[in-house]
């Protein structure tokens, strides 16, 4: 419902509802697509940390 698929207003209280929920919806979709960009670039910038502290111990071991 908070997408706008399928739904007809048949009057003008209706499309101004259907449009307050449209961008209701619109906002809820991002703020989801946003959180979802923050823990995934989260999750490389570990992982990223953690393969330079390998290389660091691998080097470290080849040099003793």
């Amino acid at each position: 419902m908070l997408l706008g698929e399928e739904m007809m207003p048949i009057n003008e209280l209706q499309a101004v509802i259907l449009s307050l929920l449209f961008l209701l919806g619109e906002f809820i979709h991002a703020h989801i697509m946003g959180t979802i960009a923050v823990v995934l670039s989260s999750m490389s910038r570990k992982a990223t940390k953690y393969q330079e502290q390998i290389e660091i111990a691998v080097s470290t071991m080849k040099a003793m």
